[in-house]
């Protein structure tokens, strides 16, 4: 009997062991783990059972079951003891398994409870929870931050009572969607009101929540600060609505063409440049070669084509279209093609302005041009005629009064003789006028082609030239050294001749003093003719440039009024300008440039 109660304790013990190992710990809960819940209930009474669930909750029930070992001792019956006290061994060593498996669950339930509520803490993004009265259960401090309130005073409010009142009316029919189960969550963006009165735009989530049951719990709330991404579309809505503005006032709008699938998208502008409705998608490639005016379809056409197989930058073009207005529209086109790692372009992206205005009134202004043109040379032509055919009337009128005044002078009464002065003095002024006139009309049609000038020469030639007005007026005249320019040697004699002639006309009863200078600059030279002279008053110093304007009378500084009208002819003619610095009794300095480099037809004009 001893023999079969200590083979039977091994056996149980045995078993046991087997059972420890076998049960996986992960299954704590699992389908094997309550066979070791049957191993108490052979040694132990309902009333110990009981005993020991309750002593279980302290903790106190591996005691439990090492009094009840010690207390299993038969001394009569020794098998008896010796098998119960296995079954109490192997009860101790299974509640001690069991109570080492529960720890180590609350061990990781504790471990995940701390992980979840740090997560909940310390997200950059506010999460609360909000119950089915709408306040607030819970919250992170991400969430107060974000609205500037404190976690008691959002926990006094709903989520009501802190939104924008036309954003709460937007979402109100997505949470009582939410409310009732009709969907699960969803997200807005609207602006809540923060705790100083302003408004931020955040990203607002909200979901449902449920327990293990799958019974609902509370509403997940989630916000995000947005404000500055709002801040960044504003601006861009702002700058995209100006880009639009500037594109109407420009006539300019921009296209994009893929030529894989033949997707053609525009801006605004350039459905305005066709007459087309805004709300219509845009023209295909093949609709808006119709609308290019015919007989500029097919330069289009090549000029495409060519540009499929070079593979070039940006290019330009100008053609027509006929729009749906039957309209014909001038279009300046600039492309950007696209390539692939082929080489083959697959992308256009262009610009398309509406120069019809420009083009029209380049037209007019060409006509206008060529009309001006016309004139002019008409009037020149007109001009040299006049004079020229006026030259021998008026030389036999002359010649006819110096002989009347030679024949007759002192013969006749004194009124007579002033007569006769009259008519000599007069046909001379004629004569003067008349010569000076067919000098400004041969300035353009009797220039000579521009070549390298020395104006040292050019100057040593005006001064012999007026050597004996230098030499009765006494004149100084000094000069820097003179540059190489290219230009017409004969205007330029006749230009600083005039200006040197002038200087010592209009002298203020002293001798004169002339000094003339050149300057370089970087285009072009400055040239200056400086005196001491009467000077010209502030209001005269552009009309004495224009032609028969006269400052003075005849009777004080003989002339036409047209000298310093030719001088101004002569720059122009040389694409320079001229311009006069002077004020009363203080001098005068005449400024002319002459560029360096002057684009000229055959003819030198």
């Amino acid at each position: 009997m001893k023999d079969k109660a200590y083979f039977l304790t091994i056996f149980v013990n045995f078993v046991f062991i087997l059972t420890i190992f076998v049960v996986d710990i992960h299954t704590f809960f699992g389908h094997s783990i309550w066979l070791l819940y049957i191993i108490p209930l052979l040694v132990l009474s309902a009333q110990d059972i009981t005993v020991l669930y309750i002593l279980s909750v302290a903790g106190l029930d591996t005691i439990f079951i090492t009094i009840k070992f010690f207390m299993s001792y038969d001394p009569f019956d020794p098998g008896t003891t010796i098998f119960n006290a296995s079954l109490y061994i192997i009860t101790i060593f299974t509640i001690a398994y069991l109570q080492v498996q529960r720890k180590k669950a609350n061990t990781r339930l504790n471990e995940s409870e701390v992980l979840f509520r740090s997560t909940f803490e310390q997200s950059y993004i506010g999460t609360g929870h909000i119950g089915e009265n709408l306040r607030y259960l819970r919250l992170n401090r991400r969430y107060c931050d974000i609205l500037g309130y404190s976690h008691e005073e959002l926990y006094s409010r709903t989520f009501f009572d802190i939104t924008y009142a036309e954003d709460l009316e937007k979402e109100l029919p997505f949470f009582r969607k939410l409310q009732n189960g009709e969907i699960e969550s969803y997200s807005i963006e609207k602006r809540f009101i923060q705790k100083n009165g302003h408004l931020l735009w955040c990203l607002n989530t909200k979901s449902r929540a449920y327990d293990a049951g799958a019974h609902f719990r509370f509403f997940i709330s989630t916000i995000e600060d947005i404000s500055v991404r709002k801040q960044y579309e504003q601006a861009l809505k702002e700058s995209e609505a100006k880009l639009l503005e500037a594109q109407r006032l420009a006539h300019l709008g921009s296209f994009y063409f893929d030529m894989s699938n033949g997707k053609v998208e525009w801006s605004e502008e350039i459905y305005r440049i066709f007459e087309i409705d805004v709300q219509k998608p845009a023209l295909s490639f093949e609709e808006w070669m119709q609308h290019v005016h015919p007989e500029d379809r097919q330069r289009l056409k090549s000029f495409i084509a060519r540009g499929t197989v070079e593979r070039t930058g940006t290019s330009e073009l100008e053609y027509r279209v006929i729009t749906s207005g039957n309209k014909t529209k001038h279009l300046f086109s600039i492309n950007k093609p696209v390539f692939d790692n082929e080489g083959k372009k697959t992308k256009i992206f262009g610009t398309l302005m509406d120069v019809t205005e420009r083009k029209l009134f380049q037209q007019r202004l060409e006509k206008t041009l060529k009309d001006l043109e016309r004139s002019n040379s008409e009037l020149e032509q007109f001009a040299y005629v006049a004079s020229h055919d006026l030259q021998e009337p008026l030389r036999m009128m002359h010649s006819y009064a110096e002989l009347l005044e030679k024949r007759y002078k002192g013969k006749l009464d004194e009124s007579a003789d002033d007569f006769l002065n009259f008519i000599t003095d007069g046909a001379k002024r004629m004569q003067h006028l008349i010569n000076d006139l067919l000098q400004y009309s041969r300035v353009s049609t009797r220039g000579k082609p521009f070549e390298p000038v020395d104006c040292m020469e050019v100057l040593s030639s005006v001064m012999d030239n007026l050597q004996i007005s230098i030499e009765e007026s006494g004149a100084i005249i000094t000069y820097n050294d003179l540059p190489v320019i290219h230009a017409d040697e004969t205007q330029m004699v006749q230009l600083f001749q005039n200006l040197l002639s002038n200087s010592i006309k209009f002298r203020a009863g002293k001798t004169p003093e002339i000094h003339i200078s050149a300057e370089e600059k970087d285009n072009e030279w400055i040239f200056l003719v400086k005196d001491n002279g009467i000077g010209i008053a502030p209001e005269f110093h552009e009309r004495v440039f224009i032609i028969f304007q006269r400052l003075h009378s005849s009777d004080k500084y003989p002339g036409t009024g047209i000298g310093l009208a030719v001088c101004k002819k002569i720059v122009e003619r040389h694409q320079g300008k001229i311009r006069v610095e002077s004020e009363l009794n203080k001098g005068t300095t005449f400024y002319f440039s002459i560029p360096k480099r002057i684009e000229t037809n055959k003819n030198g004009n």
